[in-house]
Order: C-alpha cells, then sequence, then structure tokens
C-alpha cells in the first residue's frame, strides 16, 4: 500500500474513502476543534430545489446533550436539506443489536480471473476465462417481516472495502419495524477471502450483490450503502436502470422480479481521488495546527476529527478495523473510480437519501455530485453534525432520519 503522504519520514496509512485508518491510537488529549483543518462543508449553502428544510432527531431525554435537535417525524423529506444534531454531544458507545430474531447463511458466488495466452510468433492473444466458486455469508433480522407490505426490508451494503458488516449491526435498533439484511462481501468477515487481487473489483462487487438478491428471491427492498457500500449501491440501481427492460423479465415462474425502492448513500463519495486529496488537506492542516510532525499524533487527531469523534472508539468498530479483510482498497479500480451518470436511455434512478457528516473526511465536494447523478427531484440531502460513522457517534438521530425517509418511501409506495 502506497502511503498518501509523509510525516518525518515515517509512512502514514492510506486515508481514502474506501478504507478506515488502520493504526493504534495513542493515549493523546488533543482538542479537535482548536486543530485547524476544515471539513471544507463550513460556510457552504446547499442548493435548494424546494423551499423546505429539517433539522433531525429528537434526543431522549436521559441523555445529557448540550443541544436538543428536532424531530423529524412530520417533515417533508422531498428534495431537502438536513443539519442533524451536535457534534458536541455524545453518547455512550453503542453496543451490538439487542435481542432481535436472525437467520443467516451463504450463498454462492462466482468470479473469474482472465489468463492470457501469447500465440508463438504472434502479437496476439487469446483470452480464457477460469471461474471460481466462493461462498458469500448474510444475516437477516426480523426475517418473519422480509416480505411485508407496509415497511419493505433494507438491505445494507459495508463499507472498507474489506470491513465486516457487523459494524453496521447496531442500525438494527436504529431503524425499528422492518427486516434488514447484511452480508460480508467477498474477502471480509465469514465470506470467503481468496488473496487473489484480480477477483475483487467494483462491478464484481455488484454481480455479488444481485446474486444475493437472486439466491434470497428479495421481491421489494431499500438499499443502504455506508462509504465503498454506498458506491456498490449506486452501481447497482444504475446498472439495474441502463439494463433493456426485456432483460429484467423472465420465463421463470418462481422469479416475480426484484424491485429497488429507494438508495441511502451514507458518507460515500463520488470520486475516490477527490476524497484522497481531501484527505491529504485534512492532515496537513492537523500537522500544521498541532505544530508537530509526529505521525501517529497527526494520524490520532485525523481519527477523532474526521473518523469517529466519539471519546474512545466503540468496541464493535475496533473489532473490524482489528479484522479487515483482503486489503484491496488499493487495487487501481478503486483508486480511480469516479461515478458516472447512467446513459440516456436509462430508466429513472430510485428515490435517495444522501448523507454527510460535517466533519468527515468524505466532504462535501466529495458527496455534491450525488445530486447531479440521480437526474431527479427525489432527493433528500441530510447533513449531520459528525464525521465517518455517524450511526455510531449519532445513533438516535441518525435512526430518526433514516427511518423517516424509509417510512415516507414506503407510504408512497402504498398510495
Amino acid at each position: 500500500i502506497q502511503p498518501n503522504c509523509l510525516l518525518n519520514g515515517t509512512s502514514m496509512p492510506p486515508n481514502n474513502e474506501l478504507s478506515s485508518i488502520m493504526f493504534d491510537l495513542p493515549e493523546i488529549d488533543i482538542n479537535i476543534d482548536m486543530c485547524c483543518g476544515s471539513s471544507g462543508n463550513e460556510g457552504s449553502s446547499p442548493d435548494h430545489t424546494k423551499d423546505s428544510s429539517i433539522t433531525v432527531g429528537e434526543v431522549a431525554q436521559s441523555q445529557q446533550l448540550t443541544h436538543s435537535p428536532v424531530s423529524i417525524a412530520n417533515a417533508n423529506l422531498l428534495d431537502t436539506h438536513a443539519t442533524v444534531g451536535d457534534a458536541s454531544a455524545i453518547p455512550p458507545p453503542p453496543h451490538h443489536p439487542s435481542s432481535h430474531s436472525y437467520t443467516e447463511g451463504k450463498i454462492s458466488v462466482t468470479r473469474s480471473a482472465r489468463k492470457r495466452r501469447i500465440k508463438r510468433g504472434c502479437l496476439s492473444s487469446v483470452g480464457s476465462e477460469e471461474y471460481k466458486s466462493f461462498d458469500m455469508s448474510y444475516r437477516i433480522y426480523r426475517p418473519e417481516l422480509l416480505r411485508s407490505a407496509s415497511a419493505t426490508p433494507l438491505l445494507v451494503l459495508h463499507g472498507g472495502p474489506s470491513l465486516p458488516s457487523r459494524y453496521l449491526y447496531p442500525l438494527v435498533d436504529q431503524v425499528p419495524d422492518r427486516s434488514m439484511i447484511f452480508y460480508d462481501q467477498l474477502g471480509c468477515g465469514q465470506s470467503d477471502a481468496p488473496k487473489d487481487l484480480n477477483l475483487y473489483s467494483i462491478s464484481s462487487s455488484v454481480d455479488d450483490l444481485e446474486a444475493l438478491i437472486k439466491a434470497l428471491d428479495i421481491p421489494r427492498f431499500h438499499l443502504y450503502g455506508h462509504s465503498f457500500g454506498g458506491v456498490v449501491a449506486y452501481e447497482y440501481v444504475k446498472r439495474v436502470a441502463e439494463r433493456p427492460q426485456y432483460e429484467e423479465q423472465t420465463s421463470d415462474k418462481d422469479n416475480k422480479g426484484h424491485s429497488c425502492h429507494s438508495v441511502i448513500i451514507s458518507n460515500s463519495s463520488t470520486s475516490v481521488a477527490m476524497s484522497n486529496e481531501e484527505s491529504d488537506r485534512i492532515l496537513q492542516e492537523l500537522e500544521v495546527g498541532l505544530n508537530t510532525q509526529d505521525a501517529s499524533i497527526v494520524n490520532g487527531a485525523f481519527w477523532k476529527r474526521s473518523q469517529c469523534r466519539l471519546g474512545e472508539t466503540p468496541a464493535v468498530l475496533q473489532d473490524v478495523i482489528d479484522n479487515t479483510g483482503v486489503e484491496w482498497f488499493s487495487a487501481p479500480q478503486l483508486l480511480d473510480y469516479v461515478a458516472k451518470s447512467s446513459s440516456r436511455w436509462a430508466r429513472e434512478l430510485p428515490p435517495v437519501l444522501i448523507v454527510s457528516g460535517t466533519h468527515d473526511f468524505v466532504t462535501k465536494p466529495c458527496t455534491e455530485g450525488w445530486r447531479r447523478l440521480f437526474k431527479h427531484n427525489k432527493i433528500t440531502e441530510a447533513e449531520v453534525d459528525g464525521s465517518h460513522y455517524l450511526h455510531l457517534e449519532k445513533p438516535q438521530e441518525y435512526g430518526e432520519l433514516l427511518t423517516s425517509f424509509l417510512s415516507r418511501q414506503d407510504q408512497e409506495e402504498l398510495r
């Protein structure tokens, strides 16, 4: 892995949108708001196409927070912008989901690695495909609601890539009363983890998502993607929208089709290079603000400022960082990624909720392109006062935001 920059001759770990910094945090006392290193979001005003705005999250009376945001239970969530919570409001570290019923299992996914053979006396080459099958693990919470008519299930895509999905399990408590499907993408967690980096790509990740949807026969679902998962979510809905309609039809009587009703893209960048540049900028500003070139101190400050602003890293997050899977996030196909618009003949993409953190290294310039890519006015934008792991930093406000958006989409579908 090539470091993004060097501090005092010490290699720094990569700080891109698709990976978490993996290092031992030193015991340092840093006032993260006194350091330089603005998020790139301050002072910016979002574009509005409707005269509405929302403030999200109603804090429980038992929580001692310096500011109590306002509930959005009755807010109009169509094409709006929100600001959620307060960075000074630090809740206790979240735990694994409380006792909920779940089922789990594995499906088989296929990968192919192209091999080339050069003909003797000829410059041409012949490609051959070698197909391999691997197991991919999933877990479904509240499986009894998987085909609910009033609460469409939520299919969750984790980030990293190669951060096991269990750091997102707290969403089960935050988004109640609907089924939630998690899975470990190939290369991490309980899924197989082949070492050949040629087997990994964004396109292959979308293939695996489609295989899961088909194997579980999920007829209707909402799609949630965090960080890298947001990239996979977008590429999936774009692929489906660009696919000719006749290809969606099948002669298989048992297959009734699969429909994505909405998308939630959280803390995801439309350009990996741009989020890398923003990370480097914040790191340099922290170095100046802290007046040090000690990489461990600057990296620690970066973590506390732009990745997880809690007093201590929650155990569920530290666990997946310590058990990160195959490290393919430095592969060219990821580093060169820029989200492209769907083709002009594509069908309309689903409604979308775009969530960002005010202090995230995935700054506003990294996320503002999503609005342009979805090409419609069924867009909700929310800015939460936190950083990269908002569901851990602001669980109640974040849960209210997601629940309100999903409930609204369910109501629209029932009309």
